[in-house]
C-alpha cells in the first residue's frame, strides 16, 4: 500500500448506522489503541 504525507498508510471508517454519517480517519497504525483514539477525540 502506497504511504500518503506523514507516512500514513491505513484509513479507519467510522459509521453510524442510524444517520449513516461517516468519518474517515487517517492513521499512522491498524491498531486498536488508534481506533480508541480516533473514537475518543
Amino acid at each position: 500500500m502506497v504511504e500518503g504525507e506523514g507516512g500514513l498508510k491505513y484509513v479507519l471508517v467510522l459509521k453510524d448506522g442510524m444517520s449513516g454519517y461517516v468519518e474517515l480517519v487517517a492513521c499512522l497504525q491498524a491498531t486498536a489503541d488508534t481506533a480508541f483514539r480516533a473514537l475518543i477525540d
